[in-house]
């Protein structure tokens, strides 16, 4: 792929900065309907990585199964966006992108597939 050929990144609205990911889910519209507070494992995470890592480039974590691994990341991802930083979010497979855009949605957060365009 070219670089012409790549998507465009959305510009970013002027918007109000959250202090950490944690503080950005709960100002998220109608995240309610599926998600209405974090797990515990997942505000550990989101936590830990304000404490510590917010300035770091390239993050990866690790959960058990079923923790909410893709929220995290997501909301990690839409943080750093709403701070006019580029953000990608690799995953291996085309059916994990897909459940990727679905938390995306459900989360209300922007979020594009590349490889499908």
């Amino acid at each position: 792929m070219s670089t012409n050929d790549r998507p465009k990144f959305k510009a970013v609205k002027s918007t109000a900065i959250y202090a950490t990911p944690e503080a950005l889910f709960y100002k998220l519209s109608e995240r309610e309907k599926s998600h209405g507070y974090l797990r515990g494992p997942q505000q550990d995470v989101l936590r830990e990585y304000a404490e510590k890592f917010s300035e770091v480039a390239d993050i990866a974590f690790e959960l058990p199964t079923g923790t909410g691994k893709t929220a995290v990341g997501l909301l990690i991802a839409e943080w750093w966006r709403l701070q006019s930083r580029k953000v990608a979010f690799l995953s291996l497979t085309n059916q994990l992108a897909g459940q990727v855009l679905e938390e995306a949605k459900r989360l209300r957060v922007s979020a594009a597939d590349v490889e499908r365009r």
